[in-house]
């Protein structure tokens, strides 16, 4: 079997900046760091840490662990007025060396804080991370009273482990209603959601930042990179086809940059082969959203390229892609 495979270069916010003051609405930008400015600037309790061009999770630079007595912390202050009255969001990504968690190594980021004493005290607030509670490495969301995990707020599917790199996004509506979503390939598109889950008790916002709990070995092995808190990111980027393939002399499976919405992709008329040959059947491929596996009722001609047009084809957030047209051979 041959087969042609399309690929398209993807677009990914990224940001040059490290603070920012700009408005959308009524709620500021209040952080929005990619480190590639090569300082910690706005960063406190950075002793432990440095702005790293060693193995960066993005661009350049990153910031990254580097030395401790078995937990260090790194913070920021959340600068803005009644930042909880609006709908929040807070992103990031994290990466670790090659270790798997436990529960002697273990990270969680603040998303916010009544006290800059991440690492223990008296704070209050929620943290996103791995085994704050607990060791068995799945990405959740804590609510923390008097410095301690009190309750898990939402737990994910996602079991981080040696190597990981995975871009977290937290939101949070002012009636405090939270949704933690994550993408395993560290990228700010295609999220998978935890689901949402109301806990509204604590209110006074003041820090967030990065904790870390480790043993000598795994010292110097986290990296944190594109850091926001602000206003949500709506997702303007419409899908594109990543690849097609012939798996059999009548089925085809599509791929597609992130997942698609059902009553577009699994309409067998946005699907011209040949024109104007329409599929007899659409459908997910594995249960994968972003990917749709089309059958046909003819066979497929084996002596030349066979073009495919796909169009109307549209994310959950109702971008919809520029049509296209590819093209695959089987033999």
């Amino acid at each position: 079997m041959s087969v042609y495979i399309l690929i398209t270069s993807l677009l990914v916010f990224t940001s040059n900046c490290f603070t920012s003051t700009q408005k959308t609405g009524s709620t500021n930008i209040i952080l929005n760091d990619d480190f590639e400015h090569g300082t910690l600037y706005g960063w406190l309790n950075t002793d432990d840490w440095s702005n790293s061009a060693e193995n960066p999770i993005n661009g350049e630079r990153s910031l990254k662990h580097e030395q401790g007595d078995g937990i260090s912390y790194i913070i920021h202050p959340l600068d803005h007025e009644n930042i909880l009255n609006d709908t929040l969001s807070w992103r990031f990504v994290i990466k670790n060396g090659n270790w798997i968690p436990s529960a002697n190594n273990k990270f969680w980021f603040f998303l916010y804080s009544d006290e800059e004493d991440l690492a223990g005290g008296t704070a209050n607030g929620y943290a996103a991370g791995v085994n704050m509670t607990g060791n068995d490495d799945y990405l959740k969301l804590w609510k923390v009273t008097n410095g301690v995990p009190e309750k898990i707020v939402l737990s994910s599917d996602y079991k981080w482990g040696s190597g990981s790199i995975a871009a977290v996004e937290v939101i949070r509506t002012p009636e405090g209603e939270w949704e933690l979503k994550y993408n395993s390939g560290g990228e700010f598109r295609n999220f998978t959601s935890a689901g949402k889950a109301v806990e509204a008790e604590h209110t006074e916002a003041r820090w967030c930042g990065l904790v870390f709990v480790y043993t000598p070995t795994r010292a110097g092995l986290l990296w944190l990179d594109d850091v926001y808190a602000g206003p949500a990111i709506p997702d303007t980027i419409p899908p594109f086809v990543t690849g097609i393939e012939a798996l059999t002399p009548h089925t085809l499976k599509l791929e597609f940059s992130e997942n698609v919405e059902a009553g577009s992709a699994l309409n067998t008329n946005n699907y011209i082969l040949n024109n104007p040959v329409n599929p007899s059947e659409a459908a997910f491929y594995n249960g994968d959203n972003s990917k749709v596996l089309l059958h046909f009722t003819e066979p497929f001609d084996c002596s030349v390229p066979n073009p495919l047009k796909i169009q109307n084809i549209s994310d959950p957030a109702g971008n919809v892609m520029e049509t296209e047209t590819v093209s695959f051979s089987y033999e």
